[in-house]
């Protein structure tokens, strides 16, 4: 499929259930949040949404390393 979708809160709960279905589906997934999560599929960065630089240094890096952000899950 070669899509890459970038979900936030990525290690608990519903951001990780939401990884787990888009890369089932066949989508590429590059999570985000403070802790790292156990058994993610997909690709995993550290993110703290109340520090800009996080931010930006997560979706650069993602752009950079993938081309493109395909789907954003917030």
């Amino acid at each position: 499929m070669n899509k890459t979708v970038l979900i936030t809160g990525a290690n608990s709960r519903l951001g990780l259930a939401i990884a787990k279905k888009f890369s089932e589906k066949g989508y590429f997934v590059v999570g985000g949040s403070r802790s790292k999560p156990q058994n993610f599929r997909g690709e995993w960065k550290s993110l703290d949404l109340t520090k800009l630089d996080s931010i930006q240094d997560f979706v650069k890096s993602t752009v950079k390393k993938h081309g493109n952000i395909d789907i954003l899950i917030h």
